[in-house]
């Protein structure tokens, strides 16, 4: 039954087609009665429109790329019984069920997995270098702070200290763990070199007198990462820092060398503030040796004008000789020896 008195309903049906040159004002009561037509209008038209042999071939499509097993029927097929609609249930629920638990697995077991993996590379990496096998690095200053304003948190007094050695460019000879060699160019010119045999730590510029020590740890405040209780020449002391000051995770294929070396790669991000060490820590190793091929260290503390960022870089692995670590061999024998402290 037609609503009376109403244009829209006569326009519908083709009973007015007058249109108003200056609409007047709308009745409530007939404004709601178009609307509510308008409503029913649509789902009519949307209902006459609808094609069911189309949006049933559409949702077999859907279902088929999910189980791979239900066929797109054609417009003359039947529709499917009750039984193989509860077939296609149960294997579209079960792909589905097996992919959130894959997803749910990955999320909370993958971490752990890598997290022992890093941990199992990084004790790899440490027996290597507590081996006595000699190894050759050039270090690299990739960035210095900037002195154009001052931290917070630094103090006035440690913002005004800058380093006397230059890192870039310097080289470091190193055996095991307490044996090294370090020669470092000075920014007012010449070399500072220093060194420990495994019992007697000596340091020495060209032109000034050789100071020997029994304190193994006394001349390796010029050392990145030194000053950051994270040396390079005895990580092995500080693997606990490395295990509980850092998150560390592990990247199995990192790099290739020459002669299919594959290289592994341990970050290590600090997980506080109280750990004195850099902000981020980057180690480039051999994966199945565990000799490291590249150290990068981020964000060193700046309490003594160190850089901000260096990298070490490993240029040979050739054997240096009995002597090499004595300071005997490193200078022409006529410089004065100071000896000083004691053995820590």
């Amino acid at each position: 039954m037609k609503p009376q008195n109403n244009p829209f309903t006569s326009w519908i049906d083709d009973e007015y087609t007058e249109v108003p040159d200056s609409p007047g004002p709308v009745d409530d009561a007939i404004a709601e009665t178009v609307a509510d037509e308008l409503f029913v209008h649509a789902v009519l038209e949307d209902r006459v429109q609808r094609n069911n042999e189309k949006e049933k071939t559409n949702i077999y499509n859907v279902l088929n790329l999910i189980s791979k097993d239900v066929p797109t029927p054609s417009r003359s097929a039947k529709p499917p019984t009750g039984l193989a609609r509860n077939t296609q249930f149960v294997v579209v629920t079960s792909a589905l069920s097996l992919t959130i638990a894959l997803l749910v697995m990955f999320y909370f077991v993958s971490p752990y997995q890598n997290a022992n993996a890093a941990m199992a590379s990084l004790q790899k990496v440490l027996k290597a270098t507590s081996e006595p096998l000699d190894r050759t690095y050039v270090i690299r200053l990739l960035e210095e702070y900037s002195r154009e304003k001052k931290p917070q948190r630094l103090s006035q007094e440690a913002w005004n200290v800058e380093s006397v050695e230059d890192v870039d460019g310097a080289l470091l000879f190193v055996r095991g763990v307490d044996q090294f060699v370090l020669r470092m160019p000075l920014r007012s010119g010449g070399m500072r070199t220093l060194g420990c045999d495994g019992e007697t730590s000596w340091a020495f510029r060209d032109n000034g007198p050789v100071h020997v020590s029994n304190n193994l740890n006394r001349f390796r405040g010029a050392l990145p990462g030194q000053q950051q209780d994270l040396p390079l020449i005895n990580i092995f002391e500080h693997v606990n820092q490395l295990q509980n000051g850092y998150d560390i995770t592990l990247e199995e294929y990192a790099g290739f060398l020459e002669g299919g070396v594959t290289l592994a790669k341990i970050s290590g991000v600090r997980n506080s503030r109280d750990v004195r060490g850099p902000k981020q820590i980057e180690l480039f190793f051999n994966s199945e040796t565990g000799v490291l091929h590249t150290i990068r260290l981020d964000g060193l503390p700046r309490g003594r004008g160190g850089p901000k960022s260096v990298l070490f870089e490993l240029k040979d692995q050739s054997d240096l000789g009995k002597a090499f670590f004595s300071h005997i061999l490193h200078h022409d024998g006529q410089k004065e020896i100071r000896e000083e402290g004691s053995r820590q």
